[in-house]
């Protein structure tokens, strides 16, 4: 089987959501052009490395009693277990669902560096009535220069602050990971996953 090749521009995307997403700050490295590939669910193992050896999964903290109408609530997004070769880039989309409104991302505490870490992203909010589905953040996180996530530990990547629906609403209530494409410092397949969608389970009352 053949890696489906998925070259992405990062550097362009990068500069124009930048200028959006962040406040000015000290001046960054100059950012790094990676070549990702993105693969199939067919195409997983013809990377030439085991899952034993290379990959990591995406991570919120679990799934969440909450009450109905809360706002400003955050939630960490982190990569666990990481291994083998350095993580150089990550590009990923959370989308909302069953109501949620995502207001902010920012970053998580390990790509807090501006210098060190190019960090981007994108919330578009969903358009009532238009059939369009819920709220989407797109996200890249780019290493500058020589920085990287080494393998043998976890990572605080991002967090996400959201507002629930006051009532019921269509569909299930959640936060979903989708595109999740990571990069090695060669342009390799780093074989991060999205993991589970953090569910929002409403309490009748509020919590107490």
């Amino acid at each position: 089987m053949r890696i489906a090749a998925l070259v992405l521009s990062l550097v362009a995307f990068a500069l124009s959501a930048r200028a959006q997403s962040e406040p000015a700050g000290p001046a960054a490295a100059g950012p790094v052009m990676i070549a990702w590939y993105g693969v199939d669910a067919q195409s997983q193992q013809s990377v030439g490395q085991t899952e034993d050896a290379q990959g990591g999964r995406l991570s919120f903290g679990g799934d969440r009693q909450v009450s109905a109408g809360a706002r400003g609530m955050t939630e960490v997004l982190k990569l666990v277990d990481y291994r083998g070769v350095p993580l150089k880039a990550l590009q990923l989309r959370i989308a909302a669902t069953g109501g949620v409104r995502i207001r902010s991302v920012a970053r998580g505490e390990d790509v807090k560096d501006q210098v060190r870490w190019n960090f981007s992203h994108d919330v578009k909010e969903a358009r009532p009535g238009t059939g369009a589905g819920g709220d989407t953040a797109k996200i890249v996180i780019l290493g500058n220069g020589p920085n990287e996530l080494k393998g043998g530990a976890s990572y605080s990547l991002l967090e996400v602050t959201f507002d629930l629906p006051s009532g019921p609403s269509a569909g299930e209530p959640s936060l979903r990971l989708h595109g999740v494409l990571g990069s090695t410092p060669r342009g390799e397949n780093a074989r991060v996953s999205p993991g589970t969608p953090m569910r929002l389970t409403f309490v009748p009352g509020g919590l107490r």
